[in-house]
């Protein structure tokens, strides 16, 4: 079951929860005008959560930013390419690894050191996947482990971080909870009763 839910705090910081049964994580728009995604369910190594059909219109904001950036595309309405000496930009901050988008948290001037969030595609779902920091923080701060910064003006990924930010946006405008249930959500739980048959 997945699940989404928005919280806002006018004075500190907008915050989308996405709950599933891999685990939980948070979207939090903070004053310093920076985004944040942080694993909830802290503990040891790697943890993956899968984002399903079960909520396309989710499910397609994870698709458009993949694409984006594995076209090297950055801006939604323009038909530019970011390019390093020639290279694809992408490729070339190793923003992308074969079939794989990994994001370093921009808080950390150290990439060794940096917490980072991957994005993979499967068949039908996306796998958004948390690795720690290599620091190690204290038992009673152990979620800064798995918190990945997305900066609005300074990243080292320049401005593919706008893609994160539109997606947040687009989160923030959409009513998860009173919306028409789409059909590519009504062929997933179908497929999926059928395979539980």
């Amino acid at each position: 079951m997945l699940s989404v839910y928005k919280k806002s705090n006018m004075n500190e910081f907008d915050q989308i929860d996405i709950v599933t049964e891999d685990g939980s994580f948070s979207m939090l728009l903070k004053p310093n005008s920076n985004l944040y995604w942080r694993y909830n369910n802290p503990g040891n190594g790697v943890h993956e959560i899968m984002i399903t059909k079960e909520d396309y219109f989710l499910y397609r904001l994870f698709e458009d930013a993949y694409n984006l950036i594995m076209t090297d595309n950055p801006y939604e309405n323009e038909r530019k390419k970011m390019l390093s000496y020639g290279i694809p930009y992408n490729s070339e901050r190793n923003l992308v690894n074969g079939n794989s988008v990994k994001w370093y948290s921009d808080e950390y001037s150290f990439v060794e050191q940096a917490p980072s969030v991957s994005i993979q595609k499967y068949e039908e779902a996306y796998g958004v996947t948390f690795n720690p920091s290599n620091i190690s923080f204290p038992a009673r701060a152990q979620a800064f482990n798995y918190m990945v910064s997305f900066k609005n003006e300074g990243s080292r990924y320049l401005t593919y971080s706008s893609i994160f930010f539109n997606m947040m946006k687009k989160m923030q405008e959409h009513d998860f909870e009173n919306h028409q249930m789409h059909i590519e959500e009504y062929l997933y739980e179908c497929k999926k009763r059928k395979l539980e048959k």
